[in-house]
């Protein structure tokens, strides 16, 4: 496990510094790697598998994503066409496609709602009722309708 692969590579939920991200030769294959098991070029199912497949260590092995969420991952697939405007065009592809299946088109259009917040929103009702009658008036007719159904 070579330093520039962890230590120095921070994840991609931290915050980006000023300076260009390089991936490393080995985050590129990983990349590489996803992409085709997505393609179904390859047979990996796991984060491990796919670091293992790398050359990487037992420890990154059982923390894979410490490679799979880093900064240079992240851009290396997005070098291999992985990023918003290609997932878009996908998107729209399936949702103006004649040949799609609708359940696919459905789902397409799912992830449009989601990505502009366009859901329309829940509609709940909330019943309240208030009443004037005792406990005491409550208990007889509860005895009562007990009575009527035994």
């Amino acid at each position: 496990m070579s330093t520039s692969d962890t230590d120095s590579d921070k994840t991609a939920t931290a915050p980006l510094k000023a300076k260009r991200v390089v991936p490393t030769i080995r985050q590129r294959r990983v990349a590489r790697t996803i992409v085709d098991t997505l393609q179904g070029k390859t047979d990996y199912k796991t984060g491990k598998d796919i670091m293992t497949a790398n050359g990487y260590g037992t420890g990154l092995q059982i923390q894979p994503g410490r490679v799979l969420q880093s900064v240079g991952t992240i851009k290396a697939l997005e070098e291999l066409g992985f990023n918003e405007d290609t997932a878009k065009n996908v998107v729209k592809q399936i949702l103006t496609s004649d040949s799609a299946m609708n359940k696919d088109r459905l789902k397409a259009a799912d992830m449009v709602f989601k990505v502009h917040g366009t859901y329309a929103a829940e509609k709940h009702v909330s019943l309240s009722v208030e009443t004037n009658v005792d406990s005491e008036a409550l208990i007889a007719l509860a005895e009562r309708l007990r009575s009527t159904t035994n």
